[in-house]
């Protein structure tokens, strides 16, 4: 897969999605678990079929099987191994309708060591965007204050996406 691959899910691929990520929301649900992030909020199933549809893409592209596992895993607690194992590298695979950076809030810094991003347009077209390996995004400089921008939540470690890569192009 490069990047600007383009994906449009077919029926069955929606079905499957949609499944394991309502799957994923009844055992967050039924765990009562209070974690940070947007698992539990009225956005949760929304999230977490636009989460799955990326990372069931990502093991599409690269002919990968997808890890249906219905599990609570955290990357503050260090149980969170990523979301797939491309050629013996970790990754955690972020989808957004945000095309412009790859985003993760500052309380799931974690030693996966790549990841990849997925953009969704308003169509409902995947567009692989690249990857980012741990250090490139976990630096300094791309940490931000929620307070100072309007369009974080949280305190983030923001990345443009136009200085992602191709996974040739990775130095670990």
């Amino acid at each position: 897969m490069k990047v600007n691959d383009c994906f449009i899910l077919s029926n069955i691929e929606k079905d499957i999605i949609n499944l394991i990520a309502e799957q994923r929301q009844l055992n967050k649900e039924k765990s009562n678990l209070n974690g940070k992030g947007q698992a539990n909020n009225k956005k949760g199933i929304r999230n977490n079929k636009l989460g799955f549809a990326g990372e069931f893409l990502f093991c599409k592209g690269f002919n990968l099987f997808p890890d249906f596992t219905i599990n609570n895993t955290s990357k503050i607690k260090e149980t969170d191994n990523g979301d797939a194992i491309l050629k013996g590298y970790t990754v955690d695979v972020k989808t957004s309708q945000n095309y412009k950076y790859l985003m993760t809030p500052s309380y799931s810094k974690s030693n996966i060591d790549l990841f990849a991003k997925f953009y969704m347009d308003n169509k409902g077209k995947f567009i692989f965007q690249g990857f980012a390996t741990n250090q490139m995004l976990f630096n300094k400089n791309n940490f931000i204050f929620k307070k100072n921008v309007n369009y974080l939540t949280v305190d983030s470690y923001v990345l443009e996406t136009n200085k992602l890569l191709n996974f040739n192009q990775i130095i670990l």
